[in-house]
């Protein structure tokens, strides 16, 4: 599990059996939750939710493993699109970064970043 802070210092929760991804208040209080825990390839149904982090405009990243994407959310946890997937080249992304602006990936299979 994965637990980065928003913008407002709510915690993201990527539960990777679960297949969903979590906000919550400092206080434990539940804010949204992202997918429906359901196997599938398309917004809200995945296989399995990894890596998870904020840009600075506090939008979420999600790195989806098995159907190898980034996954973008606005900052409320609404599905935005995909930032790149497999046509891209990506394979099996298990964490996601934003740095001085820059998006940095790790992929599990390659060892690459």
């Amino acid at each position: 599990m994965s637990y980065p802070f928003t913008l407002d210092q709510n915690i993201l929760v990527s539960d990777h059996y679960a297949r969903t991804v979590q906000a919550f208040t400092c206080q434990g209080d539940h804010i949204f939750t992202y997918g429906t825990g359901i196997i599938g390839d398309v917004p809200g149904k995945w296989h399995s939710p990894s890596g998870v982090c904020i840009d600075s405009a506090g939008n979420i990243l999600i790195a989806e493993t098995d159907i190898n994407k980034i996954i973008l959310l606005t900052p409320d946890g609404q599905f935005v699109k995909y930032l790149l997937t497999s046509k891209d080249g990506l394979e099996q992304p298990e964490a996601v970064t934003v740095a001085h602006g820059q998006l940095y990936v790790s992929e599990h299979q390659k060892s690459n970043i």
